[in-house]
């Protein structure tokens, strides 16, 4: 059974290009004895993305080697997360910090740090469903809560708690009410949130880069295919 691996601890990205999109398939016209034309087309595709990694050597590089080599050419998958650099701000998202809090994180409620002297990093809290969506949706409903009535066109989002797949906001039909793309990958309950930070289970798609300089790997890319939700469920182990 093919395994799902997941991304090396500290293993940044510093580019992404997105490669595929929203892609029309059944498309066609039907033209009416009136001469009317009516097109159509069934939406559906696969985010397939370029990424870009970091100069690397010593440990940072031994962890990619193993994650390429144990891709095996696409008969594995990885788990990958997408941090929206270009999401909202902490403020337009309804939250109230200094901004002491917003660049160096918060601390325990007592007041203490961590042992090492550091506080918890910040992220956008998830936002619960308002309503349920089946498979396939192509809308959500958030509740009012934190973003959830906030998010304007190209917001990404993610669910969970346990989902694979990252999705687009492409129209705002009432404050919650949101178009997606692609359609869901599972059907989400009222006990499922969304988040911001979408989690999407990709193999390799074409050759793994493993080349190094002398001193360094630099100029190192992945190319990356979804894998659907169902796919993952059905005929993924970790």
């Amino acid at each position: 059974m093919p395994r799902l691996l997941d991304w090396p601890v500290g293993l940044g990205i510093v580019s992404e290009e997105e490669l595929s999109g929203p892609r029309a398939i059944g498309a066609g016209s039907n033209e009416a004895v009136s001469g009317f034309v009516q097109t159509f087309s069934t939406m559906n595709g696969l985010w397939q993305f370029r990424l870009g990694l970091p100069r690397l050597w010593g440990d940072a590089l031994r962890a990619y080697r193993g994650m390429a080599t144990g891709l095996h050419a696409g008969a594995n998958a990885v788990r990958v997360s997408f941090a929206d650099v270009d999401r909202l701000s902490y403020a337009r998202a309804g939250l109230t910090l200094t901004p002491d809090e917003e660049f160096g994180g918060i601390t325990w409620s007592s007041g203490a740090r961590w042992s090492n002297g550091l506080r918890w990093s910040l992220d956008m809290p998830p936002v619960p469903l308002a309503t349920p969506a089946p498979l396939g949706a192509t809308s959500i409903e958030l509740r009012d809560v934190f973003a959830g009535h906030r998010l304007d066109m190209g917001a990404r989002i993610g669910f969970g708690p346990v989902y694979f797949g990252m999705h687009v906001v492409t129209e705002v039909f009432a404050p919650g009410v949101y178009r997606i793309w692609p359609g869901l990958r599972k059907a989400l309950t009222t006990d499922d949130f969304a988040t911001f930070r979408p989690i999407v289970a990709m193999r390799s798609f074409g050759p793994v880069q493993l080349a190094r300089g002398l001193n360094v790997a630099e100029g190192l890319t992945l190319t990356l295919l979804e894998i659907p939700d169902p796919t993952v469920r059905s005929n993924f182990a970790d």
